[in-house]
């Protein structure tokens, strides 16, 4: 909730992969969904995702689309603040 964070905003700090792995010169990230049960038990599930960034990588750009494949970057949604709904 927007309130329960400082100022209002949502934040994800990581670091920062300064020679990245690229597919065909884009960055990309893949995901995939897991369920780990207290009994130490886990599952999977059957799909994965994989996102590729909309720009060409360049060490120096600054398009932040360039550096990171977050859906909300990608399609400039990140203005609207939606992840702290």
């Amino acid at each position: 909730r927007k309130e329960d964070v400082a100022g209002g905003y949502c934040y994800v700090l990581q670091e920062y992969v300064v020679r990245p792995c690229l597919i065909d010169g884009y960055k990309f990230e893949m995901r995939q969904y897991m369920l780990v049960r207290g009994d130490g038990t886990a599952y999977t599930y059957e799909r994965a995702l994989i996102r590729r960034s909309s720009v060409r990588y360049a060490p120096d750009s600054a398009d932040r689309r360039a550096h990171i494949t977050n859906k909300w970057v990608q399609t400039k949604w990140e203005a609207s603040n939606e992840l702290c709904d």
